[in-house]
């Protein structure tokens, strides 16, 4: 995280020009009103600007140092802070602003920091103390670092305390376990790290990220949704990609892998199947039914239970094992069966009465002990 930073390189404070400082959006883990994101158009943004404004303007002043790195061009981009500097540029523009605190945002406390890498920019922009972020707003974040081509744990790694902090108590509990790993001892904790979040990041949110746009603007809207950022009049998520997510991305990933014509943008033939059952899972509020194979033991068990010969036949080969009776058997019934449909297709009402009443109770009667006393009542 960013205290790795903090450990080789070391800021420098200085006073600099509110106005002098930029707000890196692709950066930036926040959304934007007016912005887009993956196919969604941001209708409301998670700065909450307007209360900072406030306390800026009562205030006089911004307090808290903005972390920034300075750039090869002598610019500064915004670490942390990036809300506080948005409104302070607000305030700086507004035409009612006194002149006092314009003269104190033309010297604002920053902690600079100078050759930062990517990765080292990305990790200080996660350790945030202020407003805590959103899980959408960390699924935004994951998915610009795999679009640079991140490995899962080197993400697992920068994100974990992120994921902590949303994840309750469950989350607090992990961090809890990661703490009392010491830290020169890697491997234990990257073996903790990877279990925790094989699931909910890996499988879930990178996996999205794989499926093509279809499902990003999907996982995106219902993460967004769930976050309290779209309303009824906004555009909703085409299906709930978080609603059992590692569950309905492991089958979108296998429909995928059947689909030769799968792209990112158009999909595949079943994979664009599996996307409707969702959409009418969730529209129904019901779950397609799928039927699961029988395992060895549950067909033999079926066998044992059958009453029919074919019955037991087609399950003993079932559970694997080889039957000879299985071909003879379904011979014989296909040619019952064939010859039931000659009979009442062509000849029902045209055969004499008497012959009739004796086919209809070889083939139609299902009562045994009506058949053996139809026999015996016409014996000799």
């Amino acid at each position: 995280m960013s205290n790795n930073v903090n450990a080789t390189k070391k800021p420098v404070f200085k006073h600099l020009k509110i106005t002098d400082l930029a707000v890196d959006p692709q950066l930036n883990i926040r959304f934007r009103a007016g912005t887009e994101s993956y196919g969604v158009k941001i209708t409301r943004d998670t700065y909450d600007l307007s209360t900072l404004e406030t306390q800026i303007i009562d205030a006089g002043q911004i307090f808290e140092p903005i972390v920034v790195s300075k750039q090869k061009d002598n610019s500064y981009k915004v670490l942390r802070g990036n809300r506080r500097t948005l409104a302070g540029q607000n305030v700086y523009n507004a035409g009612t602003t006194t002149v006092n605190v314009r003269n104190a945002l033309d010297k604002v406390p920053c902690q600079v920091y100078s050759e930062l890498t990517p990765a080292e920019e990305k990790e200080m922009v996660l350790d945030q103390n202020s407003k805590p972020f959103l899980r959408s707003e960390l699924i935004k974040f994951v998915w610009s670092m795999q679009a640079e081509g991140k490995s899962f744990p080197m993400i697992a790694a920068m994100t974990y305390e992120t994921f902590g902090r949303l994840n309750g108590k469950s989350g607090a509990d992990k961090l809890t376990e990661m703490a009392a790993i010491p830290p020169a001892d890697h491997e234990k904790r990257r073996s903790v790290l990877l279990s925790w979040l094989r699931g909910s990041l890996d499988m879930t949110i990178m996996a999205a990220y794989n499926l093509g746009v279809r499902v990003q603007k999907a996982m995106l809207l219902s993460e967004m949704k769930r976050d309290g950022l779209v309303n009824d009049t906004d555009e909703q998520p085409e299906f709930d990609a978080a609603k059992n997510g590692q569950a309905r991305m492991t089958a979108l990933r296998k429909a995928k892998e059947l689909d030769s014509d799968w792209n990112a943008h158009t999909g595949g033939t079943n994979f664009n199947a599996k996307i409707e059952e969702f959409i009418k899972e969730d529209k129904t509020g019901t779950k397609a039914v799928v039927v699961k194979a029988l395992s060895k033991s549950e067909n033999e068990s079926f066998a044992k239970a059958s009453k029919s010969s074919l019955g037991r036949a087609c399950f003993t080969r079932a559970a694997g094992t080889e039957n000879a009776e299985f071909l003879r058997l379904d011979e014989k019934f296909a040619i019952i069966e064939a010859k039931e449909k000659i009979l009442y297709d062509k000849y029902k009402d045209s055969l004499k009465p008497e012959i009739l009443a004796v086919l209809s109770e070889v083939f139609m009667q299902d009562n045994i002990l009506a058949w053996e006393k139809y026999l015996a009542a016409n014996c000799k």
